[in-house]
């Protein structure tokens, strides 16, 4: 059976689970599948495989990636939402960075090994960010000069 390839050093299962529970919307779907997990576990007794995956089949074994995107798929479909499972992680990436996330944490939270493979991927995001931000400064200037001239 495929399964995913092992975490590369440095992404423990425990800073993967740390970043999904600081979200509190994560915090009680994992709470939840915790339970869901350690029934599991019990009912599979020694052939459950328990090494920490947050989505496994009921024997602790990781699913395949297509499952997870045929799953996606299915639930997608039927709420009428016409996006891929990676959309999803792009809307992600987009958000962090147009909510001023700065590329660093980006990277962490998308599993990028460097800021570097964030910004070969969302620089176009970052531009229209950083030109925002530019035309944000330039309203402070123009603002500060308008009450020097009425001074």
């Amino acid at each position: 059976m495929p399964h995913f390839r092992k975490p590369r050093p440095g992404l423990s299962p425990n800073r993967l689970r740390q970043a999904a529970t600081a979200a509190p919307l994560a915090k009680e779907a994992l709470q939840a599948r915790r339970k869901q997990y350690a029934a599991e576990r019990l009912a599979a007794g020694p052939v459950y495989n328990d090494e920490g995956y947050v989505v496994a089949d009921p024997l602790g074994q990781p699913y395949t990636p297509y499952a997870l995107t045929d799953g996606f798929r299915k639930i997608a479909k039927k709420a009428g939402v016409k996006k891929r499972l990676h959309d999803a992680r792009h809307t992600f990436a987009t958000l962090l960075i147009g909510s001023g996330i700065d590329v660093r944490t980006t990277a962490d939270l998308l599993g990028h090994s460097t800021p570097t493979v964030t910004l070969s991927i969302y620089s176009h995001q970052i531009l229209g960010h950083k030109e925002d931000a530019v035309a944000k400064v330039g309203e402070r200037l123009q603002s500060a000069l308008d009450q020097r001239k009425l001074a």
